[in-house]
């Protein structure tokens, strides 16, 4: 058991600090002057459904697998991520952004919450064009340069972009703008 400096227990049975027993004794703290907010962040594993996804460092099968994600017929812009190991094994996907028929928000803070929490060594993000045609805007261009130079400063790379149409796709990487 470890506990500060005015006897107050801060771990749990197994030696990992807790929150609550943090909070506690913060609380307790006489000489507290100001108020401090405490996050806790927490990995929510769902179980897979039991199936197994390899996936070969080439476009068009990052395309597939991404195309895998979006509803049938979709009636607004998706975006998701999927969590890369530094053998381009799929660890994670989630979705990032559920937007309306011609945008969706891109927050780089939580593009890289995931992939830090999901270990990534490198990410793809994908989304959709609601109008079938995969062809960039400069929004979407600007947003891949940004969300790749943060990634820089942090140690993951993002490997890709994929903007999916209806029946065709466009690869940032392919397209020169990462």
């Amino acid at each position: 058991m470890i506990k500060d400096e005015t006897g107050n227990l801060l771990t749990n049975k197994k030696g990992i600090k807790c929150f609550t027993d943090t909070l506690v004794s913060i609380a307790n703290q006489e000489d507290a002057r100001t108020s401090i907010s405490l996050v806790e962040t927490r990995l929510h594993w769902k179980k897979p459904k039991g199936y197994k996804v390899q996936y070969t460092s080439n476009t068009e099968s990052a395309a597939k697998l991404g195309k895998a994600l979006f509803p049938p017929h979709y009636d607004r812009e998706y975006l998701y991520a999927i969590a890369f190991s530094s053998k381009m094994e799929p660890l994670a996907v989630t979705l990032l952004s559920m937007g309306g028929l011609s945008s969706t928000m891109v927050d780089p803070g939580r593009v890289f919450s995931f992939a830090i929490l999901s270990g990534a060594n490198s990410i793809i993000l994908f989304h959709n064009h609601v109008s079938g045609d995969p062809s960039p805007s400069k929004e979407d261009e600007n947003v891949t340069r940004r969300i790749r130079d943060c990634g820089k400063l942090i140690g993951i790379q993002l490997a890709d972009h994929i903007i999916i149409g209806e029946s065709r796709y466009y690869s940032m990487k392919e397209g020169g703008i990462i």
